[in-house]
């Protein structure tokens, strides 16, 4: 691990869930302290990739794994569809995505958390929503209905809630 690697939480921690942070959280390496230190500087995307808002943490190297830059390789091509579509005229990327704005105690037990990011099943004029979410940690996909109040939605510009 060094710096600017993408990484991925790979542990609940109570004193990382304080501060909102939970497994499968994914960020940057912003500080590797080097020489005998355990622990990185790690700027954690709180709401997926777009946009982009941070909360940086010092984190131990033992509680993160790289992300898998395929994974995020696909989600960005999604992304540029919904935002960028001259650039990206194919409907294989154009999907409709939700980042998860609550922590919940029953989401949690699926282990999905604040911040976790997927791609929304149902239509988006129910109150509550289907959305899939595939972890990045434990390496699962869980799909859960989720009230509309708890997500933001990033999707298509003419298909806004």
């Amino acid at each position: 691990m060094k710096e600017f690697d993408r990484v991925v939480l790979t542990v609940n921690k109570a004193e990382y869930m304080k501060d909102g942070l939970y497994m499968g959280m994914c960020g940057r390496i912003w500080e590797d302290f080097g020489g005998e230190s355990e622990n990185v500087l790690v700027n954690f995307d709180l709401n997926g990739w777009f946009p982009d808002v941070f909360h940086g943490m010092c984190v131990s190297k033992r509680d993160l794994a790289i992300e898998d830059a395929a994974e995020s390789e696909e989600r960005s091509k999604c992304i540029a569809a919904i935002y960028f579509p001259d650039l990206y005229n194919t409907d294989e990327y154009r999907k409709d995505y939700a980042v998860l704005t609550e922590e919940a105690e029953e989401y949690g037990r699926h282990d999905v958390h604040l911040g976790a990011y997927g791609q929304i099943l149902s239509p988006a004029g129910n109150d509550v929503i289907t959305v899939r979410f595939n972890l990045k940690y434990p390496k699962k996909s869980v799909t859960l209905d989720i009230p509309k109040k708890h997500l933001d939605y990033y999707g298509k510009p003419d298909c806004a809630w």
